[in-house]
């Protein structure tokens, strides 16, 4: 496991073919030693995101670019390796988070194909810090695994994993994060028969979510030997049972809203293409309220 993208092309160009050199001339190996980069879903071309692009780009130079792309092998959708196409437009037609098995291009999905090879028999898995334990955090939680089973893991700059750790196991909610999200929601769900209780949903969770945070706030723990009491991230707070009811409150709410959301998805609307998405990211919402 390394962040270093350079010491990853190093392993797959240089030190291990001439690893393999040297251990294949001893007798010690009789075929090649072979490894894979391991990266997270945005990093890939999503085949639907693709089409749906191609069919609403104007531009003609820019939808020959993606045409172009209809057509590359399955090893080939890394976009890192892209270097031509703007970043924007990576963004646009890159793998999503909710990428799952309900899309009807899944059959002949080339990123659920490169998954596939990526996890097959190879000597090493290489991947940044952040990959590796998103794939222990999956283990832990019954998940599908991310990586193969392996044996042995090796972690350059080892030092760094503890804050890596902090980043990834530790659950942070912003304030205007719940107010984006419903206010979202209500947007695809504007008309929906039922749009006036779902309001009153939204509009509980936004008064509620306000309460929670000028409660962090004033349970706040200052330190006596604090020298600026307006650096507040760092300090600790107090859980009180009013903060504990008002999440689990906003918990129940946001669960009714979600219930919507994810009828409005299956039901295909073209103008709700991001319900989806906005399904799972309300979903990872709550799980971080439990």
């Amino acid at each position: 496991s390394t962040s270093n993208i350079t010491l990853q092309k190093a392993i797959i160009e240089d030190y291990l073919p001439n690893i393999s050199e040297m251990l294949k001339r001893e007798n010690v190996i009789k075929s090649d030693l072979t490894a894979v980069v391991r990266k997270g879903k945005g990093h890939y071309i999503c085949d639907k995101r693709l089409g749906i692009k191609i069919a609403k780009e104007r531009n003609k130079h820019i939808k020959n670019k993606l045409n172009e792309l209809l057509n590359i092998d399955f090893h080939n959708i890394d976009m890192d390796e892209l270097y031509d196409l703007h970043a924007g437009i990576k963004k646009q037609i890159c793998v999503t988070r909710s990428c799952n098995k309900r899309c009807e291009l899944s059959s002949r999905c080339r990123f659920k194909k490169l998954m596939s090879y990526l996890k097959e028999s190879h000597n090493y898995q290489i991947c940044n810090h952040n990959y590796f334990l998103a794939d222990i955090k999956n283990r832990k939680r019954n998940l599908p695994p991310l990586l193969p089973d392996y044996s042995v893991i090796i972690l350059d700059e080892a030092h760094k994993i503890e804050e890596v750790a902090r980043e990834m196991y530790g659950d942070k909610i912003i304030k205007f994060e719940v107010e984006n999200l419903t206010n979202k929601a209500i947007g695809i769900l504007s008309n929906h028969y039922d749009i006036d209780k779902i309001e009153s949903y939204v509009d509980f969770i936004q008064e509620a979510n306000q309460k929670v945070f000028t409660n962090l706030k004033n349970n706040i723990i200052i330190p006596n030997d604090c020298k600026d009491e307006n650096d507040i991230e760092k300090f600790q707070t107090k859980i009180t049972p009013n903060l504990q009811n008002l999440l689990q409150n906003i918990r129940n709410k946001l669960e009714r809203v979600n219930k919507y959301v994810e009828i409005q998805d299956t039901m295909g609307n073209t103008k709700n293409d991001n319900a989806q998405d906005l399904f799972y990211k309300i979903k990872e919402l709550i799980e971080k309220m439990n």
